[in-house]
């Protein structure tokens, strides 16, 4: 068994172990993806960077027992799933994932931009930032999220 399948097994492990909240603050999914894409990466130096920052998550969540808090999380994620998932976004296509209520939220405030600048009057005030940060992020949900290509701050 290697180090890959290792930490798929650890993983698969934690989810009778920990709860939907702690499970989400490791950053379960993310890693459970890229971990099962770990063998379609190219370059040896890119699989080690890869394999190198996938050591040190495991290190780190175990040295807190795998219960991390939200400060933690954040920091996982930017140090860590964001860093990843951008060599499996590169070279496999990977997308990243928002909450439903994060995906509403960015497109408000880029609508509300729009509607100061004067923009959304000339398109008798549509909401189209939202509608179209929604759509995308549907569309990552229904097509990504099946073929395990999804990573993301809460996933």
């Amino acid at each position: 068994m290697d180090l890959i399948d290792e930490y798929l097994a650890l993983l698969k492990s934690l989810d009778n172990l920990l709860s939907k909240d702690e499970l989400r603050n490791i950053q379960s999914k993310s890693m459970t993806n890229f971990l099962i894409s770990f063998k379609k990466i190219k370059g040896e130096d890119v699989k080690q960077k890869i394999l190198k920052c996938f050591e040190e998550y495991f290190q780190l969540i175990k040295s807190y027992d795998y219960r991390i808090d939200y400060e933690m999380h954040k920091e996982i994620n930017l140090k860590y799933i964001m860093k990843i998932g951008q060599y499996y976004n590169y070279q496999l296509g990977f997308k990243p994932i928002m909450r439903f209520s994060t995906a509403l939220f960015f497109g408000v405030v880029f609508d509300v931009f729009l509607l100061s600048t004067g923009f959304l009057k000339t398109i008798y005030y549509v909401p189209i930032s939202s509608l179209l940060v929604l759509v995308q992020n549907r569309y990552i949900e229904f097509f990504y999220k099946r073929k395990n290509k999804c990573y993301g701050f809460n996933y």
